[in-house]
């Protein structure tokens, strides 16, 4: 930027930043290509915080490391870095030719790098948030993820002194000094918000993207202001509880001194109850977007309990699976193999199985199954485990559920449509290919009077289906109605090609079966 001067303090907010990212991305793509299109709308979008603090983190990490000899080449992406691409933007006065050409690469790859971390976040990568370790690089290494913890936390239990066994010798300390341990990135999230803690030598470093001021330093004898900041960056009293989690990463690759998540959850148990605040988050959910598994075995017992006194709380235990799932925290789902009461369909509609199926989850699936979850179990709106599945496309976890027995015929309602009909709208040839091989029926009607057939532009699909009534027409094992390749013909647009080589197939075939022409 051509102005070396400030005229007023930085805003480093996520507010300001977007804001200036989306007017700079727009001058700089006018004509953009549908990725850059994507990428525009993502930044658009309020709420990167998580991509912002994840960013810092790691930043404020790299700073502390020794320079490399490529570092003293190429400006690596350390806090400096990160403070100058953000003042760059606060600064700049909306055109986009007032920017240096040095600092356009530079600008560029910092939007990059905070959508890519929030899609992490977002679980648009496939990668939960408890993995954050496995998408994250800081100076060509990934961090180590140690443990996580989850509960309901005020400033009395996150300060609260008590004694520590380390090899040997219990140390004083409390949880906040036994998390936010030097070389270690502590993401701190609400499920509304995430914040994070790095240790810097004697320093606490935290940051939340709303905070116009950026990073916050503590000295370890202010603690207590910390904590208090933590809360209120998390829309809570300090003299109050509210539902936080703590994932901790070591940046360093060193074994912890302390703590390891059993004694903390041993310790912490009895201060953690499923309580859901003003906002309906539990500890439970919590858990389940962390991928904390201690935490979340332990309030799982707690439901359990409250389920069988209370079936109406089964939608919440739903909706904290539903968060396990979304954020691919497969290893926490598994845990629900305890709460096998829970796996028949609930008011809202859902079962385990159903949530599974949706996701892909193989492995799940069959875990359920042998559970003796019902693989044909139905929704009030007679939906399938294998509907769900196909619905998403989901199609190695419909080829596992058709392995395990499920009907491939049973329809939804009110639509009345089947598996296959559901595959035929989806155009998903594979999909198709799976069900018939199920012996799934094709001349099932929906709620309009349409056979799935009717419901593809596919030529491949209609071809496909075409060949299938061909063939059960001479199969002597196939009671359902006959089915003709003169059928396609009246009502679907095939081209003349495929046509003449079904009734040339169709011919032939009759041929061979009956010794007559068709």
């Amino acid at each position: 930027m051509h102005s070396s001067t400030s005229i007023r303090p930085v805003d480093f907010s996520q507010t300001n930043l977007l804001a200036k990212m989306a007017v700079y991305l727009h001058a700089r793509h006018p004509n953009p290509t549908p990725e850059q299109a994507r990428m525009i709308k993502q930044i658009e979008n309020p709420g990167h915080c998580s991509g912002f603090m994840v960013a810092t983190l790691a930043a404020l990490h790299l700073k502390t490391q020794p320079l490399e000899p490529i570092d003293q080449l190429i400006q690596r992406d350390d806090i400096d870095w990160v403070v100058k691409m953000e003042t760059l933007l606060d600064q700049w006065d909306g055109d986009i030719d007032h920017i240096d050409p040095d600092d356009i690469e530079d600008i560029d790859r910092f939007i990059k790098l905070i959508n890519r971390y929030q899609k992490i976040q977002d679980y648009e990568t496939g990668i939960g948030t408890g993995n954050l370790d496995l998408m994250l690089t800081i100076h060509g290494e990934h961090p180590k993820r140690e443990y996580s913890i989850a509960g309901c936390f005020g400033s009395q239990q996150l300060l609260q002194k008590f004694l520590l066994d380390v090899n040997g010798t219990e140390h004083e300390t409390s949880l906040i000094e036994a998390i936010a341990q030097p070389g270690r990135m502590v993401v701190v999230t609400s499920a509304r918000h995430d914040t994070g803690i790095f240790c810097w030598d004697d320093l606490y470093c935290y940051y939340d993207a709303n905070i116009k001021t950026g990073v916050q330093f503590y000295k370890k004898s202010e603690i207590g202001k910390l904590v208090d900041q933590i809360l209120v960056s998390n829309l809570c009293s300090p003299d109050n509880s509210t539902q936080l989690g703590f994932r901790v990463f070591s940046l360093t690759g060193e074994t912890p001194v302390y703590p390891d998540a059993i004694s903390l959850h041993k310790m912490f148990a009895k201060e953690l109850p499923a309580a859901t605040d003003t906002n309906n988050i539990d500890s439970l959910k919590i858990a389940a977007n962390i991928g904390c598994k201690e935490s979340f075995g332990y309030f799982l017992e707690q439901y359990q309990a409250e389920i069988t006194n209370d079936p109406k709380k089964a939608p919440e235990l739903m909706a904290a699976l539903k968060i396990a799932v979304a954020h691919n925290n497969v290893e926490l789902l598994h845990q629900f193999k305890l709460l096998r009461k829970s796996l028949q369909p609930n008011a809202q509609g859902e079962v385990l199985l159903m949530l599974a199926a949706s996701n892909g989850l193989c492995g799940l699936i069959r875990d359920l199954v042998k559970l003796g979850s019902n693989v044909n179990a139905r929704t009030i709106h007679d939906e399938t485990s294998l509907l769900m599945s196909v619905h998403f496309n989901q199609l190695t976890a419909a080829q596992t559920l058709l392995e395990l027995g499920a009907n491939p015929n049973i329809a939804d309602s009110p639509a009345k449509n089947t598996p296959l009909h559901i595959a035929a709208i989806n155009n998903n040839y594979a999909m198709v290919e799976a069900l018939l091989k199920a012996r799934a029926d094709i001349n099932a009607v929906n709620a309009q009077g349409e056979i799935p057939a009717k419901l593809t532009r596919d030529q491949r699909i209609i071809s496909l289906l075409a060949r299938e009534g061909i063939q059960r027409k001479f199969d002597r094992s196939d009671t359902k109605r006959k089915f003709y390749s003169t059928d396609f013909t009246t009502f679907t647009p095939l081209s003349a090609d495929v046509v003449k080589s079904i009734r040339t197939d169709a011919q032939a075939l009759n041929m061979k079966m009956t010794g007559k022409p068709s």
